[in-house]
């Protein structure tokens, strides 16, 4: 197959509703995302930023 047209395997996450989960990420201006899906379904996203300067 061509670049980028690779099927890899995946592990699948289920998100259990009204549970808070912290995700982070490789962005130093970023600590992390709170999230929570609420009793309707709807996903709830708070960045919490580090303080870092981008410059």
């Amino acid at each position: 197959m061509g670049m980028g047209l690779e099927r890899l395997p995946t592990c699948p996450i289920e998100f259990e509703p009204e549970q808070w989960y912290f995700i982070t990420i490789g962005d130093p201006q970023v600590t992390g995302i709170f999230f929570i899906i609420d009793k309707k379904g709807n996903n709830n996203q708070y960045l919490m930023p580090s303080g870092v300067s981008p410059i």
